[in-house]
């Protein structure tokens, strides 16, 4: 009997024992969220149940991992991304499902663990790919909110002080993606010519004037 013959005939076990690795990472929350099955109350652990069968599938299939593997793992990772986990923490758990099948499933011939472990392989890379995209959301959003709740607060500070028509507020900081200079909002570029217009040597005609 082949390795995906036997992993599919201890699905259930192996979901649960999976489940279990994760969840201990968690600590006190990891014991609540294993009892609690309601998925409204419960939305971090019936995540796991519900995406997780769909890698255990990836993980015995020959294929290569295809969009209902890249989904659940967009799934788990956005619960991992936003928690305090180091990335290698983050997707650990793709490679821990090697070990439990190992035990689990004795008695699978080399060659089908042989390819079982590169299709873990794919599984853990791509994990990789997705948990750096969902951090880099997740930190844009944190600086999305620190600069509103800085701007309301220096807002509210100028109304109280009576200064708010005498108090500009903070030029917006960006950053530019070509060259990666740092720049305030409504500064010239750095070429010349994209300020001064058509000649770097020429000056900008007045306004209304003729140039």
């Amino acid at each position: 009997m082949s390795l995906s013959e036997l992993i599919a005939q201890k699905e259930r076990a192996l979901v649960e024992r999976w489940i279990d690795a994760i969840l201990d990472e968690h600590g006190v929350g990891g014991k609540l969220w294993r009892q609690q099955r309601d998925p409204f109350a419960n939305p971090v652990g019936n995540t796991y149940r519900t995406e997780l069968p769909h890698l255990l599938h990836a993980a015995a299939s020959p294929e290569p991992p295809g969009t209902a593997a890249a989904s659940a793992l967009d799934a788990v990772l956005r619960v991992r991304a936003v928690q305090d986990l180091s990335p290698s923490q983050a997707v650990g758990f793709v490679w821990r499902l090697r070990e439990i099948v190992r035990e689990e499933v004795p008695g699978a011939s080399l060659d089908d663990l042989a390819a079982f472990d590169r299709q873990i392989e794919r599984l853990g890379m791509q994990a990789f790919d997705v948990y750096v995209r969902l951090r880099e959301q997740v930190f844009q959003l944190r600086l999305n909110e620190l600069k509103r709740s800085v701007g309301g607060l220096l807002r509210r500070w100028n109304i109280e002080a009576g200064t708010l028509d005498m108090v500009e507020e903070p030029p917006l900081i960006t950053l530019n993606p070509v060259g990666g200079e740092i720049r305030r909002a409504g500064a010239c570029p750095p070429t010349a010519s994209d300020c001064l217009g058509d000649s770097a040597g020429d000056e900008p005609p007045p306004y209304g004037g003729e140039p």
